[in-house]
């Protein structure tokens, strides 16, 4: 511990002289293991930051972090020859750039942080060195364009965040040779097509945020490549067009958003290929009709949200196999009547959501079988008779 009372005695300098520090004047912080840890320091000028050094002993030192400073440079000596840093954090900082050669003895860093600065293009071998890395947040910057050569040299990534940024387009064949990437997010961006090449290579991912985008169509063969897909956010896009076939190669998916889109029909065989299927989400769509075999192969289904479309009838046929549904919302449509025998194979369902309909009597047998139901919400009906005997 005998390193503190400089670090403390230095940063209380740098805060205190802060306004009058000059590019003539190197900046040397000395780091105590395991954690650098600088936020809100303010520098006088640019250049300032491209002095700046870091002293370390690199058996113990991995962790640097800059977090809501004004650095518009990363040290070129964080990451000399044999730093032994693993994690370096520069949210909220100023970067704009990022200059060749960065990363070249960046052969221990794992986690990279470079969220919410001022970074608007990336090129190619931009990260070349930091072949350990397994996570890269450039979340919140100015990204237009991304040469398609960004990630050449870092294979074992596993996860990459890209979310708002200024995104229009993606190379093809964006994620090759990512044998490893198992988590993307390009959510709040504003992406208009998704090309069959963009996730072609992705072999391996297992979680997909391209919500908050502008997609209008989603092509047969889009997620061809990426068959390991767990969870998959489209939610907050501008969907019309579902291909009958754009997702049958997810057979491992567990979790789809389509919410808040506009989608006015789905393909009968849409999520056939869904075996395993958990948590469906459709609210706030303009759905007025479901086929009856539109959930027919998706016998897992524990959570469909269908609420805030024009949906007036349900046929019984369409959750009859549905026998794990445990939640089932369909608020704000405009349904006028329940057929007796639409929950009749539900037995597991637990909660149920009916607010904001047009319904004016409930059939008598209609929840017979919902012996595990916890909570049932009619609120905002024309309701003048109900019938709850099993309830």
């Amino acid at each position: 511990m005998g390193l503190w009372p400089s670090v403390w005695s230095l940063l209380l300098l740098l805060v205190a002289h802060q306004q009058v520090r000059s590019s003539e004047s190197p900046i040397s912080l000395t780091c105590e293991p395991p954690t650098c840890r600088y936020s809100g320091l303010r520098f006088a000028t640019p250049s300032d930051t491209a002095s700046l050094s870091i002293i370390f002993d690199s058996d113990y030192y991995s962790h640097v972090t800059f977090e809501n400073s004004s650095l518009s440079a990363i040290p070129q000596t964080v990451f000399a020859k044999s730093s032994g840093v693993e994690t370096f954090n520069a949210s909220g900082c100023d970067i704009y750039e990022l200059l060749p050669k960065t990363f070249r003895h960046a052969v221990d860093l794992k986690y990279l942080y470079l969220d919410n600065n001022r970074l608007r293009k990336t090129y190619g071998s931009m990260f070349l060195g930091a072949r350990s890395l397994e996570l890269l947040s450039l979340s919140k910057n100015q990204l237009e364009t991304i040469d398609p050569q960004t990630f050449r040299g870092i294979s074992y990534v596993q996860e990459i965040d890209f979310s708002g940024n200024l995104l229009r387009t993606l190379p093809d064949l964006f994620f090759v040779d990512k044998p490893k990437l198992k988590k993307l997010s390009l959510a709040d961006n504003f992406l208009q097509e998704l090309k069959k090449e963009t996730f072609g290579e992705m072999t391996a991912l297992q979680e997909l945020d391209l919500s908050g985008n502008m997609l209008r169509t989603l092509v047969a063969g889009t997620f061809d490549g990426p068959w390991q897909l767990e969870q998959l956010l489209l939610q907050n896009n501008r969907l019309e067009v579902i291909e009958a076939t754009a997702f049958e190669h997810l057979v491992k998916l567990r979790g789809l958003n389509l919410s808040n889109n506009n989608l006015k029909v789905l393909p009968a065989t849409v999520f056939n290929s869904m075996g395993v299927l958990r948590e469906l989400e459709l609210q706030q769509n303009y759905l007025s009709h479901l086929d009856s075999a539109t959930f027919e192969e998706n016998l897992r289904l524990v959570m469909i949200n269908l609420d805030n479309n024009t949906i007036a009838t349900l046929q019984p046929a369409l959750i009859q196999n549905l026998t794990d549904l445990q939640r089932f919302s369909i608020e704000y449509n405009q349904l006028q009547e329940l057929d007796v025998q639409l929950f009749a194979h539900s037995t597991d369902l637990k909660r149920l959501w009916l607010t904001g309909n047009f319904l004016r009597h409930i059939n008598p047998g209609t929840f017979d079988t919902l012996e595990q139901l916890e909570d049932l919400y009619l609120a905002g009906n024309l309701l003048s008779s109900r019938s709850f005997e099993r309830l």
